[in-house]
């Protein structure tokens, strides 16, 4: 009996010492620049759910490397307030780049999907913050042209943090990892087209605070043809890469911190070492304001700011960047 005691102490002990993952922890920012790698199509498991958990995917194939850049919103999707670039890392002028848009704040990411889609009902990706007991069901819808004809989306999500461990990418380590599951269908119809196509989705995502794209993507997807007949099966993935820079920007992320957040009239800024300057941003990337630093410690006067989210970008002597969020109320 006091054995059994124990082994459920432990557990919950080693339950509780997981931190949330708040939106300063992960959330995208306007100018972050990610690298990554495209892979996994050798991998057919995602590895088991739970705590304590060890995903291994140091023998995922590589293949070839791309660059995400977040930028302003576009103004042909609208509600969106952040869209990511995903272009191949030579940077090709001959390959069109995948763009997608997104509605981010400090309780959920929301995909609003391709210029020019139209989402009556944007599809959420993540709830935050975020632990192991986020589940959620989500429905969307959309639409969208190709050619003379307009396609409705329709679809149903369902969206659990299922495990907390160590994940091993052929790039590297990382320890105190959440995994997401997402289970998604999809149909697009065409009425004056007649078919529908029909998708399924088993996507996984690893997200570690300090990292503000997920650590690996994992997913399987089934592509079914109105007729039933037709039906395309795929494995696809990609990770980050770059590790060292990554490693280093995720140290400024752990080592800059802003109190109180949320805040009414002053902000108080302590950083590990010296940095340069800061300069406080809108949710669009408008410049508010740009400060030159003294000491490791500041106060900064938010007292003329409007309520709302805004980003704080902290510049260090060696040209490393944090990017910080604080409410103003």
């Amino acid at each position: 009996m006091y054995k059994n005691l124990s082994l459920i102490m432990a557990f919950l002990s080693f339950i509780t010492c997981q931190a949330q993952l708040t939106s300063n922890d992960i959330n995208p920012l306007i100018g972050d620049t990610i690298n990554i790698k495209l892979c996994c199509s050798n991998v057919s498991d995602p590895g088991m759910a739970g705590a304590g958990v060890v995903w291994d995917f140091s023998n995922a194939d590589t293949m070839s490397s791309e660059i995400v850049t977040f930028m302003q919103p576009f103004p042909n999707v609208p509600g969106s307030n952040i869209t990511a670039i995903q272009t191949l890392g030579n940077n090709n002028p001959n390959i069109f780049p995948v763009t997608t848009s997104y509605l981010i704040d400090t309780n959920k990411i929301d995909y609003l999907g391709y210029p020019n889609n139209v989402y009556t009902n944007p599809r959420k990706v993540l709830e935050l913050p975020m632990d192991t007991s986020m589940n959620f069901t989500d429905h969307y819808s959309s639409s969208y042209p190709i050619g003379n004809n307009i396609f409705e989306k329709t679809g149903t999500t369902n969206v659990a943090c299922d495990g907390f461990g160590t994940l091993i990418t052929p790039e590297g380590t990382f320890l105190e990892v959440y995994r997401v599951r997402e289970i998604r269908e999809a149909t697009d119809t065409c009425a004056s087209l007649g078919n529908a196509i029909y998708r399924n989705f088993d996507t996984y995502y690893w997200y570690k605070a300090g990292y503000h794209h997920p650590v690996l993507t994992f997913s399987i997807s089934e592509l079914i043809l109105g007729n039933g007949q037709d039906t395309l099966f795929a494995r696809s993935g990609n990770f980050i890469s770059d590790i060292n820079n990554l490693k280093v920007e995720a140290l400024d992320v752990l080592n800059t911190s802003i109190y109180p957040n949320p805040a009414n009239e002053k902000i108080q800024l302590k950083t590990a070492i010296q940095a340069n300057s800061i300069e406080i941003t809108s949710m669009t990337g408008k410049l508010i304001e740009h400060i030159q630093l003294k000491s490791r410690k500041e106060t900064i006067s938010i007292a003329f700011l409007e309520a709302g989210t805004y980003f704080l970008k902290v510049e260090y002597p060696n040209g490393r960047i944090s990017n910080q969020r604080f409410i103003k109320q």
